[in-house]
């Protein structure tokens, strides 16, 4: 399935996810999914979000939610010089 990256077809398919948890629980999901992409672990059997919210609680509560951005910037300055 290809990625549609028009901002109304980006908003509405992320709709699911607006309603996962607090912000604090959605930076630990996206850390946890950048980490994923990062390591290429293919870990990822699923994108339902509580499956996902569940998976990612352990970066939700090692990474302070202060310090969430700064490791999802490096992850993707990684993932970009592959």
């Amino acid at each position: 399935m290809a990625l549609n990256c028009d901002p109304s077809s980006l908003a509405a398919a992320a709709n699911c996810f607006s309603c996962v948890g607090p912000p604090g629980e959605q930076m630990a999901i996206q850390t946890y999914l950048l980490t994923q992409i990062a390591l290429n672990l293919g870990a990822i059997t699923s994108a339902d979000p509580s499956v996902l919210a569940n998976a990612a609680r352990c970066f939700e509560s090692c990474i302070p939610h202060g310090m969430q951005l700064a490791v999802q910037n490096y992850l993707l300055c990684q993932l970009v010089n592959k």
